[in-house]
């Protein structure tokens, strides 16, 4: 009974997966689930212990927020007027610790819990679908090991609650992918999941993008009410944070950072790569111009000095300048972005590498491209054999990953910009390595 079911399991499009006779069943993972949480643990409990530092120069623009939610009730920035540069979901995460008047330290520790319970949650999730134990366990050492995955949790910043929010939605489609009946209130969760996230990290704001796109091509029925459950469910909380802002600041917008953005990095990158030399003196002189030219205008137009000029005010400014200097270098749009991808996929956690070893950035990087690489040649090889055997999981990572990288891929990009994809990125990797040891290894 239980062949027969792994069996229906893997059957996928009318194709029997060749490496079933590999697979095992559900009683041998449950041990080793108790190896993969004991060594995430110590992981997370090591780099604790060793590293002191868990604040980044963004951390104040959330302790400050989170601190005047705790004692006004209101959401203000460190200047004390209306925040809109950053979204209230991570600093309400840290208000109940504030509260309990905790040190900051027990929200890193929260967050190294997430870390964990991500690990687990992703190794449960790979079994659950391949049956293959060795490949959930690659899955699982490769999370484990991962340095930006560690610096996310052990910082703060968002990308640790980010990805265990956007994790939970990625199961949710997943699941409701391959049921034959799936009930409105899953794709209804599964969205203000989603539309949640975006108010962590507003680079989640058009997720509803790949995710209506996955119910279009896998949800087996009622596809149409599914997509507007989700996209009903998604639209919740931006909708209701920019009617804030609109009563608040007189701006219908979920955050301000998206201009910001654009101007001081997708712009100044457009310029820097078209520059000859060095890209990064080059894009540091490139934002510095772009600087001062806004600051001459917003002076101009507003007839007040910069520092006057209010965020709302200089966003609008910065998006349509931002926008009108991409559309004149679009070859230096692609070349930097392409320069950001390539450092996302690549950086290993120099600054991790730093503090172990004693190695400068530039070394740490390259010595760290011993494991970035092959991790990446790994992923590729599995999209090209879930491709083969299991078309639902390499659509919803060709999504996921690409969504991501193509929003995040600029100058500003580095390592920790892939932890939101990295436990499909993993199962990825994991499923290259697990094939080329089935073709030629002997078993």
């Amino acid at each position: 009974m239980v062949q027969k079911e792994i069996q229906n399991v893997l059957t996928i499009s009318g194709k029997n997966v060749p490496e079933a006779k590999q697979f095992t069943t559900h009683g041998n993972m449950g041990r080793a689930l108790w190896f993969v949480a004991l060594a995430a643990l110590l992981t997370s409990g090591f780099y604790f212990w060793h590293f002191d530092n868990i604040f980044y120069p963004d951390s104040v623009s959330y302790i400050a927020p989170a601190k005047n939610l705790l004692t006004s009730h209101v959401f203000n920035g460190p200047d004390g007027k209306p925040e809109t540069f950053r979204t209230p979901g991570y600093p309400l995460i840290m208000v109940p610790f504030l509260w309990a008047h905790l040190d900051l330290k027990s929200v890193v520790v929260f967050q190294h819990l997430l870390r964990i319970l991500i690990i687990l949650g992703t190794t449960v999730f790979t079994f659950s679908f391949t049956k293959n134990r060795r490949l959930a366990l690659i899955t699982a050492v490769i999370l484990t090991i991962d340095f930006p995955f560690l610096e996310a949790a052990h910082s703060i910043l968002t990308e640790m609650l980010f990805t265990a929010i956007l994790a939970t939605v990625y199961w949710i489609l997943w699941n409701k992918a391959n049921q034959p009946r799936s009930s409105s209130a899953s794709f209804l969760t599964a969205g203000m999941l989603a539309g949640m996230s975006a108010l962590v990290r507003p680079i989640g704001l058009f997720f509803f993008l790949p995710a209506l796109v996955f119910i279009a091509l896998f949800v087996p029925r009622l596809k149409l009410r599914a997509s507007l459950m989700f996209l009903a469910g998604f639209l919740c909380f931006p909708l209701a944070w920019a009617a804030h802002n609109q009563h608040t600041v007189g701006s219908f917008t979920v955050s301000t950072v998206s201009a910001f953005n654009a101007l001081e990095y997708r712009a100044a990158g457009s310029l820097a790569a078209e520059r000859p030399g060095d890209f990064r003196a080059n894009f540091q002189k490139a934002q510095t111009e772009l600087e001062d030219e806004s600051c001459l205008e917003m002076q101009r137009t507003y007839s007040r000095l910069c520092s006057q000029v209010t965020l709302v005010e200089k966003s609008g400014y910065y998006s349509r300048l931002a926008r009108t200097i991409i559309l004149q270098h679009p070859l230096g749009y692609l070349k930097a972005a392409a320069r950001g991808a390539s450092v996302m996929m690549l950086d290993g956690g120099p600054i991790t590498l730093s503090g172990l070893a004693g190695t400068n950035w530039p070394t740490g990087m390259r010595v760290l491209m011993i494991y970035t690489l092959p991790v990446l040649i790994l992923a590729l090889y599995g999209l090209v054999t879930t491709w083969r055997v299991n078309r639902t999981f390499f659509v919803l990572a060709m999504l996921v990953i690409g969504y991501f990288v193509i929003i995040s891929a600029g100058p500003e990009a580095y390592g920790r910009f892939r932890v939101p994809f990295l436990p499909i990125y993993a199962i990825l990797a994991a499923t290259g390595l697990d094939s080329i040891i089935t073709r030629f290894l002997p078993h």
